[in-house]
């Protein structure tokens, strides 16, 4: 195409007379190409007609009608079912399952709002809804092979959700609650958690979590948090480290966690917002978790009849650090998480 294109330039420049007709020739044979192949549109002109920023009204509103686009071909509700493929579940199905989620799983990971309805969960983020739909069913009696049903058309609708963009910070919590309670697989080789945990902090670096109060900073739009829209971030932020440095402990791996100012209670205070004790305890916990791993991957392995005088001082630190969050932590820790206690923390 390229080359005829530059045969009709050429011919319109030696025949001036006839450039009426060669345009006419010209048009007729585009419009044939146009016809026969699949034109690829003008990266520049592309640039030019793509805004540099965008209302954050008009933001909120694209972002759920791209992921209902990208979804339709299989993801479908009415009013009265929930269609995954060739799974269908009724309002009463979901709405038993979303109280079992909200009553014993969201207490670990306190995450979402549970005075919200199913469809509004839905209505934000389908991903979302459908997350919480298979942590449920995990152990929900009442739905016997339901989540092995669910694997296969969720992991279809999970991984067409994060090749989009833009994306929504709605999908960063979905990937909280799944890299907690992630799909049953078979080994090790299979599972995709410490991959999704990576994608969840570098989409929620990319929304600007990790920046709160200036969120613009990291965005192509201009937005204005405030109010319970900026704490639902800041828990957000918090719940994304503790989740990741969660699965990279368990993986034995570094984490990607960061654990900046923007952490600290200095600066929580200073949005107005108040950690949770619960999510306080944690995230002291995933912290120290942090440094152990960090002051054994930042040396040298050495025999094991020789430990440097160095590392045994840092060893020596840890371990009272250990103590004083056994005692600090000990009777205010809650009842509700014990995996939070300290002493799991303990290397045998």
């Amino acid at each position: 195409m390229e080359r005829e294109i530059a045969d009709l330039r050429r011919r319109l420049t030696t025949n001036p007379h006839h450039s009426q007709a060669v345009e006419a020739n010209g048009s007729d044979e585009l419009s044939q190409c146009s016809e026969d192949v699949s034109c690829p549109p003008n990266p520049a002109a592309l640039n030019r007609e793509r805004p540099l920023s965008i209302p954050v009204e008009s933001q909120r509103l694209a972002t759920p009608l791209a992921t209902m686009h990208r979804d339709r071909s299989i993801l479908s509700h009415d009013d009265n079912m929930w269609t995954l493929e060739d799974i269908s579940l009724s309002r009463s199905r979901v709405a038993r399952l979303f109280e079992q989620f909200f009553k014993f799983y969201h207490p670990f990971l306190p995450l979402l709002d549970p005075q919200k309805e199913p469809e509004e969960h839905l209505h934000r983020s389908s991903l979302l809804a459908w997350t919480i739909i298979c942590v449920a069913s995990r152990r929900a009696l009442s739905e016997p092979g339901l989540l092995s049903s669910l694997s296969a058309p969720f992991s279809r609708l999970l991984w067409s959700t994060i090749t989009g963009v833009p994306q929504d910070y709605h999908v960063v919590k979905a990937l909280c609650l799944l890299c907690t309670w992630p799909l049953p697989t078979t080994s090790q080789r299979t599972d995709a958690t410490f991959m999704l945990s990576g994608l969840m902090m570098q989409i929620a670096m990319q929304l600007g979590l990790h920046r709160p109060v200036q969120p613009e900073e990291f965005t192509t739009f201009r937005m204005e948090v405030q109010g319970e829209a900026l704490k639902d971030r800041l828990q957000t932020w918090v719940i994304c480290n503790i989740v990741a440095q969660n699965v990279a402990t368990g993986y034995g791996q570094p984490p990607g966690t960061i654990y900046d100012w923007a952490l600290e209670p200095a600066s929580l205070r200073d949005a107005d917002y108040h950690l949770p004790d619960d999510l306080r305890i944690r995230l002291r916990i995933e912290k120290f978790c942090d440094r152990v791993t960090r002051a054994l991957y930042s040396s040298k392995p050495e025999p094991t009849e020789f430990i440097s005088a160095e590392k045994l001082l840092i060893v020596q630190l840890l371990e009272s650090e250990l103590r004083e969050m056994e005692v600090e932590f000990g009777r205010t820790i809650s009842r509700t998480a014990p995996a939070q206690r300290p002493s799991y923390l303990r290397v045998n």
